[in-house]
């Protein structure tokens, strides 16, 4: 005899409606679960790149403009402190 041999098993009783429908609402709740953290992770990913592009933008515009540096920083913190307020809110009321 291999190592590779199909062993049979030995019959089981099959399983009550109960246990079906209790399976598939875990099966549910687990895939619900699986979307809500996909689009979670997807907006917190959004959120941050969106801010590392203003970051971007605004060492660009203090180095072409020092004058501007503290309107363009206000500016950016107040966009940062949205997006971070949102991506919260959105995170609550889906979760």
């Amino acid at each position: 005899m291999s190592g590779h041999e199909i062993v049979r098993r030995a019959s089981s009783q099959a399983a009550s409606w109960r246990d079906v429908r209790a399976l598939r609402q875990v099966t549910s709740e687990t895939r619900l679960e699986q979307a809500t953290m996909r689009a979670i992770s997807a907006v917190s990913e959004y959120a941050i790149s969106e801010v590392e592009y203003l970051k971007r933008l605004q060492n660009q515009v203090e180095h072409s403009n020092p004058d501007a540096a503290d309107a363009v920083a206000a500016i950016v913190n107040m966009t940062v402190v949205g997006l971070a307020r949102r991506v919260g809110r959105f995170t609550s009321e889906i979760g």
